[in-house]
């Protein structure tokens, strides 16, 4: 062979290589293993005297596990080895994240010094004046009781001086070990109480305002009277007997007894002397809620609540929203419902899920504000709120349009939510 062809022979065997190195590369971008390729790596190397043509080749020529290597690394140099156990992806912790916002809805971020259940309950004795309230709102001429009683307030109503005077009636409260307390009857409360459950059957209020006359603070009987004359249109004569109840009870109330926190006024519902101050403050809440006296309405309602807070045996946490919202005092509203919704699942409860978004609504659009809010939801955030709520409760909408006599009741009717279905549920 002539150096003239050696020369071209050689240029040719440069190009062709240069485009098998190109074609490696393309290779390279968009591996594709071999099925064989894991032969090249278990097989044991032997002793081979290469050319030097196929050294050439073993250098272009890339290793098909190295070339794998390289795309996973391409892909992602942090997921792990097994592919059991991928790691989480942030759709995952979104997941979760509303996993948790599911699990306790309408709870917000927890703050630096959180509000006890002792001091969001706390009755402030000033507001438990509904003549006060009354005052307020419409003037002193509203109060149909022009004299100034000169008693103070107690820890639930201020005496009357046209009632009988108190005389040691055989209702005491005792202190347990735990700190709870306990109305206890002695001898002759307990023959009275006998005499009031015989007189109770006979089913005639003349005999009940008789054995009144000779004990004026037997608290059964003052509570059967008053029941009666509410049902007789007598609302102030009712009211008078109520407040007669409340006052044997604070008069009769232990030295530690106090409404300022619910470790200071515990009380168990399940023994039977402890049962009357229950309904005395419950029909008391709805006679004074019926003046429109909200704020009222309000503490005695906390004072009901503070009495058995984990039990709550006449279910007012059914109406304190409603005082709540009356009163304006959204914030107190919002605080229960933050505090207690954790614990008791108070986004469960139809007033509670209507009337929270209302809460924050009317907190937003107050014109007059005591204080500036920690935590203001925006119109976005309390719509939301209240499409959760008609979600959960679908039968209040066309309740609601029914008795308010708006109408267009009609259109709903092949709703999948407020059908007809829930309608007639």
């Amino acid at each position: 062979m002539s150096h003239r062809a050696l020369k071209k022979v050689l240029s040719s065997k440069d190009v062709t290589e240069g485009d098998a190195d190109e074609a490696d590369e393309e290779v390279i971008l968009k591996p594709k293993q071999s099925v064989f390729s894991m032969f090249d790596i278990s097989m044991p190397s032997e002793p081979i005297v290469p050319s030097s043509h196929s050294e050439s080749e073993q250098e272009a020529r890339p290793n098909p596990s190295q070339s794998a290597k390289r795309k996973k690394n391409r892909r992602g140099k942090n997921k792990n080895k097994s592919p059991l156990k991928p790691e989480p992806t942030d759709d995952d912790a979104l997941f979760e994240a509303v996993q948790k916002s599911i699990s306790q809805p309408g709870t917000s971020k927890k703050s630096n010094s959180p509000i006890s259940s002792s001091e969001l309950l706390s009755v402030n004795r000033k507001f438990l004046d509904y003549r006060a309230e009354l005052n307020r709102k419409f003037g002193s001429s509203s109060n149909e009781n022009k004299i100034r009683n000169p008693l103070p307030f107690g820890q639930l109503v201020r005496p009357n001086p046209q009632w009988p005077r108190f005389e040691r009636c055989g209702l005491e409260m005792k202190q347990s070990n735990d700190g709870s307390f306990a109305f206890a009857h002695d001898k002759e409360y307990s023959k009275q109480q006998k005499a009031f459950y015989v007189l109770q059957d006979a089913l005639d209020p003349q005999l009940l305002s008789m054995f009144l006359s000779k004990a004026p603070y037997h608290i059964d009987t003052l509570l059967s009277l008053s029941d009666y004359l509410k049902h007789q249109d007598q609302s102030e004569v009712a009211s008078d007997l109520l407040e007669r109840v409340l006052y044997a009870y604070q008069i009769t109330f232990h030295l530690g007894f106090s409404f300022s926190s619910s470790r200071s006024c515990r009380l168990d519902y399940r023994i039977q002397e402890n049962r009357s101050l229950f309904f005395a403050i419950f029909r008391y809440i709805f006679y004074v809620s019926s003046r429109s006296c909200y704020r009222a309405a309000l503490e005695y309602s906390k004072a009901l609540l503070l009495l058995n807070p984990d039990a709550d045996p006449l279910a007012i946490l059914l109406a304190i929203d409603f005082f709540a919202i009356s009163a304006e005092d959204y914030e107190f509203l919002i605080e229960l419902y933050e505090s207690w919704n954790p614990k008791r699942n108070l986004y469960l409860f139809p007033n509670f899920a209507f009337s929270i978004p209302l809460a924050r609504w009317s907190q937003r659009n107050r014109q007059r504000r005591r204080k500036p809010p920690a935590d203001i939801k925006d119109s976005e955030e309390i719509d939301k709120m209240l499409q959760d709520a008609l979600i959960m409760f679908p039968g209040f909408l066309p309740r609601l349009m029914k008795h308010t006599r708006v109408g267009g009741t009609s259109n709903l009717d092949k709703s999948e939510l407020f059908g007809k279905e829930i309608r007639l549920r």
